[in-house]
Parts: structure tokens; C-alpha cells; sequence
């Protein structure tokens, strides 16, 4: 799916609708915590920014490279944008888009280690400060600035270095939930926000200074969390565990985990299996644990209800 995205794009049979859908993962490159984003999100993070100021990607005018951010910031807001668009700005804009998607195919599940990848791109200015440190040195995620939107607008004195950083199966026990499939797809960045989580034990917050990804060797309390949402199908479910809540005045129902209980499991066919370590609070989303499918044979195993 993530190969057949990029061919549209490149050929022209641009959807700006292929954006919206939730294929994008942030990881902290502080905390090491991820989230899962629309694929807008990531088209106009920092990271993707310096993306294309480091090919020197050439915009029709500095104004209309300021217009695309902005208008990432939202899919209503970019649907409306889109529509207005003269043919040449769709050429110039569909452009940029591409771009950025050939380099986020790289990134997500690798095929063969199983791990997760992620793009990072750092801006350094002439001094050769990055846009990943802060001013008194410390580098926390917090006190970093990342690059304004207006700075599209400004004459690029920057220099930039390119990563792809793979997040090992052994920190990160969450990244087999999302292998890819004909019917979904991971892209993934780096980015400066910290995303701190850290409820009973699980998860990370910011305390140390970050370092260059390709030479961490630091040691961090605790595993990184993964925040998502799901969309399961009511035949892999038991209603006893998870019942259906209308929402938008009746438009449309979503799954109510507000009443799962502590170590309560569900299948989710080849797709592994969930279980319940917290229950959901007023101040913290329900918190799970992740098992793969390992093997044809240990599948019941893995996936009973309890």
C-alpha cells in the first residue's frame, strides 16, 4: 500500500483525501514516545521542512512555500487550499508532496529486521547550532524551538544533515502493531516534542539532554509508549469488553474502553493480540500491552480471551 501511495503521487493522480488518513508516527526524539498522526502532520512537521530545504526544493514564490505549511495544519483547512489551487500551484505543490513521500517510503516497518525507521532531518546554522538543542545547551526536547513556518520566507543559511534512525524491537515492543499490509501503511519521523507519558511505570518523561541519534549510547528508564487509537471489528470482540458509544450526536459510534477491567485480553486476528495493564482514569487513556503473532501453532496461544 505504502509503495502504491508513492506511485500515484508521482504520476499525478494526486488525492489530496490519501493525506488525511492516520499512516504517520511521530517518535520523540527525546523520550523515544510515538504517536500515531495523519500523514498532513507529518507533510508539515519540522522535520519534513528541513526536508526540503535541504534539497532546495524550488517553490513558484516564497510566498506559496509559507501557504503549503499553513495549510497543513488542518485537513479542512488543506481541502479548502487544495481546491483553490490554479493548475500550476497543484504542479508545485503536488511536487513538494511527492518529494517528501519518496523519502517517507524508507521509513516504517523494515521487511526484513521488523523494526521500525524513522526519518530525521536536523538543520544546523552557521554557527553550527541544531534546531535540536537548546540555547543553554541542555538539548531537552522542551526548550528546543523548531524552524517557523516564516522561515520559508528568509534566505536559507542553513545546513542540514539527513537520518534514517531504526528503533530496535527491544525498546520499542510495540512496532510489530504496525507492520504493513495491502490495507495499511506506516510513514515515520523524528521530532523534537517530548511526548512525555509516564503513568504507573509505564512509559518515558524528558530528564536527560538528547544527543545525535546514530551515536546515543545513553540509558533511559523505562520503555517508550505507543498512542493510538483503534478501529476493530465487532467480530473479533466479546461485547462484554468493549461496548459501542454513539458520538456525534448519533452520527456515529465509536468503542467505549472507559469499563475494561485490569488484565482483560481480546484477538485481533493476525494482527496479535491486546491486554488490559491499567484501566482507563479521568487523567490517563487506557494503557495496553502488545503480542504478536509469532507462529502458526502458538496463534491460539496468543490470541485466547481470558
Amino acid at each position: 500500500m505504502k509503495g502504491a501511495l508513492v506511485e500515484r503521487w508521482n504520476h499525478n493522480l494526486r488525492n489530496p483525501m490519501d493525506l488525511e488518513a492516520f499512516s504517520g508516527v511521530e517518535v520523540s526524539l527525546c523520550t523515544r514516545n510515538a504517536r500515531r498522526r495523519r500523514l498532513l502532520h507529518l507533510l508539515g512537521s519540522p522535520t519534513m521542512h528541513n526536508y526540503l530545504r535541504g534539497i532546495s526544493f524550488s517553490w513558484i514564490s516564497e510566498s506559496c512555500g509559507y501557504a503549503y505549511l499553513k495549510a497543513l495544519r488542518s485537513p479542512k483547512h488543506f481541502r479548502r487550499f487544495w481546491k483553490g489551487l490554479t493548475s500550476e500551484h497543484l504542479d508545485n505543490f503536488g511536487d513538494a508532496i511527492s518529494k517528501c513521500l519518496d523519502a517517507l517510503e524508507e521509513t516504517g516497518m523494515d521487511d526484513d529486521s521488523r523494526e521500525i525507521r524513522g526519518l530525521w532531518v536536523e538543520s544546523f546554522d552557521t554557527e553550527g547550532d541544531s534546531d535540536g538543542e537548546s540555547d543553554n545547551g541542555s538539548g531537552r526536547g522542551e526548550k528546543s524551538t523548531p524552524p517557523p513556518y516564516t522561515a520559508v520566507t528568509q534566505a536559507y543559511t542553513n545546513f542540514f544533515e539527513e537520518w534514517v534512525v531504526t528503533l530496535y524491537r527491544s525498546e520499542h515492543t510495540w512496532a510489530g502493531f504496525l507492520e504493513n499490509s495491502e490495507a495499511s501503511l506506516t510513514m515515520a519521523i523524528l521530532g523534537t516534542n517530548c511526548l512525555d507519558f509516564d503513568h504507573g511505570g509505564y512509559g518515558r518523561r524528558c530528564s536527560q539532554p538528547q544527543v545525535k541519534p546514530a551515536s546515543s549510547t545513553r540509558v533511559i528508564k523505562g520503555y517508550p509508549v505507543f498512542q493510538t487509537s483503534l478501529q476493530i471489528n465487532s467480530s473479533l470482540l466479546n461485547d462484554s469488553k468493549l461496548k459501542l458509544e454513539p458520538v456525534s450526536n448519533g452520527q456515529t459510534t465509536v468503542w467505549d474502553a472507559k469499563e475494561l477491567k485490569k488484565d482483560t485480553s481480546f484477538c485481533l486476528g493476525d494482527h496479535g493480540s491486546l491486554k488490559v495493564l491499567t484501566a482507563a482514569s479521568r487523567t490517563c487513556p487506557v494503557i495496553m500491552e502488545w503480542n504478536g503473532v509469532k507462529s502458526e501453532t502458538e496463534r491460539g496461544e496468543e490470541c485466547c480471551y481470558q
